[in-house]
């Protein structure tokens, strides 16, 4: 508390200038009134009364999962159903820059991009997208979009180990809506859960985050 008196200290001294500096400012005719010197007191720390602790609003704890582009989001969101959260979950919507992407190149016409499809449902594959709206990608098989290389290549990896050889990763510099799930105050059994799960998502991150705003449903 030895900071404290120094602050009294100068907090007097202070004063003490500045009444100096107002009379000096003044008429010479002017005779200024003593300033009482002799009834300035210092006040020691350990009299004045202890301050009050300023209450903060403690965070929420969080757990983060994502992020899903809109074709892999109700298979996340199915998922996590099965937990039973309710009100702890919730979905939190970005848009950010996907990247890259794993995909099957355009194909020759619809026809073989079926027969792609249906090779892609035997071979356990249930998330993609076929592309007939763009006539760079037409035909092409989008399977997932990423925003990191690395999580591309780790989902890329997945698919080779399920047969898929016709993949591949590439560069794609677009604007995305992506989804986060958000899953509030979860204890050690569920972050295990939470855990296994995203293994069934190869590509997906899982991280803690505080919520202080937490709005469920």
């Amino acid at each position: 508390m030895r900071w404290l008196f120094f602050l009294l200290l100068a907090a007097n001294l202070a004063a003490f200038a500045l009444a100096q500096f107002e009379s000096g400012g003044r008429t010479e005719g002017h005779v200024s009134q003593p300033l009482n010197a002799d009834r300035i007191r210092l006040v020691s720390p350990e009299s004045l009364p202890p301050l009050e602790p300023v209450a903060q609003q403690p965070a929420v704890a969080c757990l983060e999962w994502g992020s899903f582009t809109s074709s892999e989001l109700p298979r996340a969101e199915s998922a996590v159903e099965k937990l039973g959260l309710g009100d702890r979950l919730a979905i939190r919507q970005l848009e950010d820059n996907a990247g890259y992407w794993v995909y099957i190149p355009p194909l020759k016409g619809q026809e073989e991009a079926e027969g792609k499809v249906a090779e892609l449902t035997a071979l356990g594959v249930s998330d993609y997208f076929l592309i007939q709206d763009n006539a760079k990608w037409k035909y092409a098989i989008s399977l997932g979009i990423f925003r990191s290389e690395e999580a591309a290549k780790r989902f890329h990896a997945g698919l080779v180990e399920k047969g898929v050889r016709s993949a591949a990763v590439g560069k794609r510099d677009q604007l995305v809506k992506l989804s986060v799930l958000v899953v509030r105050d979860p204890d050690t059994a569920l972050t295990e859960k939470m855990v296994e799960l995203k293994r069934e998502f190869p590509g997906t991150d899982l991280r803690a985050a505080t919520c202080p705003e937490f709005s469920g449903g």
